[in-house]
């Protein structure tokens, strides 16, 4: 018998703002047609269901009275926020949204509540398979109120996952120098295209380590606290501190995570010289 995930108000708010918005983006998959679908670049897409999921969620959330950071509306800063050590919840709607807009079934909700400037609750809901990823801080990590753990390894028998940025089509051979070192010595390299659901799954052990540039807080607050909570290690692409708004970053169990940076100092300081 596991043991069950201990609930706060907060994280109860929490599912139930994931659970409702992921209902919403299940239904919203089958009506979607290219007039819902608009362009903030050639490949950075946004649908209504964004927006709509991110209503949802806000006004679930907002009972709790706690500021709310979003993607799509982002009405508090978070610099502020995390420079003042404030709380807030930062959300993201809706992960993958490339992939949804061509009904590909991996995207998910993320939501993590952070308190006086550190993440304490952070949750990835996947609603096409029903699973609620959720993890408070001390408490380990849970998929589905069974606990789940990292699988660490050694490079060479390693699943890793990856993103690219949305300056790929510019700085194509600078993120591929990357993909080709972890191909050459890994078992495989996967690609799916939601950082959030990403780092659940390397928190579960179904993939051992994730790396990705660019990402944005709301992409891997709750991911973070995920790897975190169940044995993993995150930091930079150097080996320092993951940081929220950080360029880069590593997610894996210790041996695997510790594998990875030796492999990324050829690299150092990561940073693409166009």
């Amino acid at each position: 018998m596991s043991m069950m995930l201990s609930k706060t108000s907060e994280m109860k708010l929490a599912f139930t703002a994931a659970q409702t918005a992921g209902n919403l983006l299940m239904k919203g998959v089958c009506e979607l047609t290219p007039d819902k679908i608009s362009y903030k670049s050639a490949i950075d897409l946004v649908t209504e269901y964004d927006q709509a999921s991110e209503n949802i969620i806000m006004s679930i959330l907002s009972e709790s009275q706690i500021p709310i950071f979003a993607e799509e509306s982002q009405i508090v800063s978070l610099q502020h926020l995390l420079n003042q050590k404030k709380d807030c919840w930062i959300v993201d709607p809706l992960d993958g949204t490339t992939n949804f807009s061509h009904g590909f079934p991996h995207y998910s909700i993320s939501i993590a509540l952070m308190l006086e400037g550190r993440v304490e609750i952070g949750l990835v809901f996947n609603p096409n398979t029903n699973e609620m990823f959720a993890a408070k801080r001390g408490n380990g990590a849970w998929c589905n109120n069974q606990k789940i753990k990292c699988s660490d390894t050694t490079l060479e028998k390693a699943l890793l996952l990856t993103g690219f940025p949305y300056d790929r089509r510019i700085k194509t051979s600078f993120y591929l120098r990357y993909f080709e070192e972890f191909l050459k010595v890994s078992q495989g390299i996967r690609r799916p295209g939601s950082a959030a659901l990403d780092l659940a799954y390397v928190a579960a052990g179904r993939a051992n380590g994730f790396w990705e540039f660019g990402l944005q807080p709301w992409d891997v607050a709750a991911g973070l606290l995920l790897v975190q909570e169940a044995g993993g290690q995150t930091s930079d692409l150097c080996g320092s501190l993951a940081q929220l708004n950080g360029p880069h970053l590593l997610a894996a169990p210790p041996n695997l995570h510790k594998e990875m940076l030796e492999r990324l100092k050829k690299f150092e300081p990561h940073e693409c010289q166009l």
